[in-house]
């Protein structure tokens, strides 16, 4: 999991995922992954005990992009409609709206596949 913050978080995040995934592609033998990315709101902060504490991300938006994951096809980026609400137009590309029914949520909810140039 990453957390990106600040005025072009989606952007960036956006990009970053490209990049591990054309990294992945150039490694002979390696694991292939899918990555899923949401924009939304998140509780962060450490989380615990004195004995022991962990910074960690809880929400809803946490939940969804861990169910795009595991949805997303091996070295595919899946991206839900919050994502693309916030690039301008023509900054990313992206695959026309596949409506899914993820575990654990009742309404399809569209994802869009990052295309890469």
């Amino acid at each position: 999991m990453a957390i990106f913050d600040g005025a072009e978080c989606v952007k960036h995040a956006c990009q970053c995922a490209k990049h591990i995934i054309a990294l992945k592609n150039e490694q002979e033998q390696s694991l292939p992954i899918g990555i899923g990315l949401h924009y939304g709101q998140v509780l962060i902060g450490n989380i615990g005990s004195e004995e022991h504490l962990d910074y960690s991300a809880l929400g809803e938006t946490v939940n969804l992009a861990s169910r795009i994951c595991n949805y997303s096809d091996a070295m595919q980026v899946m991206v839900t409609q919050s994502v693309v609400d916030q690039i301008a137009d023509g900054e990313i590309k992206y695959s026309q709206p596949e409506y899914v029914t993820l575990r654990g949520y009742d309404k399809e909810i569209p994802l869009y596949r990052l295309i890469f140039d």
